[in-house]
């Protein structure tokens, strides 16, 4: 097993404050001329532990501010 894409990896997701998951890491790694398969990073973030992090999940607890309006998305009140 090489160890160049591993090291690449992490290296990308450490630079990106452990933030990053397999498709953004895959994506910068294009970006920098790395040619890595998709498939290849995300089984490889996996034996290394690594993993990004979910920045989109909607807190329930917050009320959606379209709900007082009278509708979600309908734009009138």
């Amino acid at each position: 097993m090489m160890s160049w894409p591993l090291t690449q990896i992490e290296r990308v997701w450490q630079s990106k404050m452990q933030v990053y998951g397999a498709d953004k890491v895959w994506h910068q790694l294009n970006r920098e001329g790395v040619e890595v398969a998709r498939c290849t990073v995300e089984r490889l973030m996996k034996r290394l532990g690594l993993q990004g992090v979910r920045t989109t999940v909607p807190d329930k607890a917050v009320p959606c501010p379209l709900e007082s309006q009278g509708g979600r998305g309908t734009g009138h009140p």
